[in-house]
């Protein structure tokens, strides 16, 4: 009987200030989603709208090179990359609605492992495609002066590897960092509501 009673007292004397309630969770799985669907549909739109000029502004031009019109390919292909696989990941969050704690963190962790796919594959397709193209693309404005060319695709190159070496690379921790967070949050809930 000593022992139901310590066991009593400790159930009691539990802090549980700390956990928040179940309305709270949810409100951040629904908050996180809703964040996620209204940055990825922008993307989208942003891309399309983008696309759609570029396009515009081609027919509009009637390039007399192919490096130009095949640049114009390259770029509206990667543009196209982008919005498919922002297309799956809206259609990932789209579909999160009501999931319990441990379906959350592995919705979380497959996010982690698409996130990294993305990072090491998708992304460096795209890249290499729109690199190219906007260098082809580059090509009939400046190809009548030698000083005009060299200025251009050096400018051009030292802007790509800053995106390339730097900034996709920040970009990418950060969001990590973000993630891995949020994963390390709800276990903690996690483990704290099981114990």
């Amino acid at each position: 009987m000593d022992n139901l009673s310590e066991l009593q007292e400790i159930w009691r004397s539990a802090r549980t200030d700390d956990l928040p309630q179940a309305a709270a969770v949810t409100r951040m799985v629904r908050k996180y989603r809703s964040q996620k669907l209204l940055l990825v549909v922008a993307v989208i739109v942003g891309m399309l709208l983008l696309l759609a000029f570029l396009i515009q502004q081609t027919v509009a031009y009637h390039p007399a090179m192919w490096s130009t019109k095949i640049g114009t390919i390259c770029m509206v292909t990667a543009g196209l990359i982008l919005v498919a696989a922002k297309i799956s990941s809206l259609v990932r969050f789209y579909r999160l609605k009501e999931h319990s704690n441990r379906d959350f963190i592995l919705f979380l962790e497959r996010t982690r492992q698409r996130q990294l796919f993305y990072y090491k594959r998708t992304q460096v397709i795209g890249f290499a495609i729109c690199a190219a193209g906007l260098l082809l693309y580059l090509y009939e404005g400046v190809h009548q002066k030698t000083s005009l060319l060299i200025g251009a695709y050096a400018a051009m190159i030292a802007y790509l590897s800053v995106l390339w070496l730097y900034l996709r690379r920040r970009i990418f921790k950060r969001q990590e960092r973000k993630l891995q967070a949020r994963i390390e949050m709800f276990e903690g809930l996690l483990k704290q509501m099981e114990v």
